[in-house]
């Protein structure tokens, strides 16, 4: 996991501050599958026991704007497959 990381630090020094946010701000019965970022744009898609409660939890997070999902929800046995865009508050 450590050398993950660290190619992480050394290819995209943004993701890691993003990454750590997510796991701060997204509950427990969340799993990300997938996380994108580009600039100041990221996607998130993943399964979640409550998809729709994440956008109110993004929102409230001093780092994220913008959250919205990016398609629908949809219902699978292990939870609800979600796709989220939001964006970065600029840093002060």
């Amino acid at each position: 996991y450590i050398d993950s990381i660290n190619a992480i630090k050394k290819l995209s020094p943004k993701k890691l501050p993003v990454l750590e946010e997510l796991t701060k701000t997204l509950p427990p019965n969340t799993w990300l599958t997938e996380v994108s970022a580009i600039k100041d744009k990221v996607e998130i898609r993943g399964i979640s026991a409550t998809a729709s409660a994440l956008i109110p939890l993004l929102e409230n997070s001093p780092h994220f704007k913008d959250a919205g999902f990016n398609g629908s929800i949809v219902k699978a046995p292990e939870g609800e497959r979600f796709s989220i865009r939001f964006n970065l508050k600029e840093s002060k």
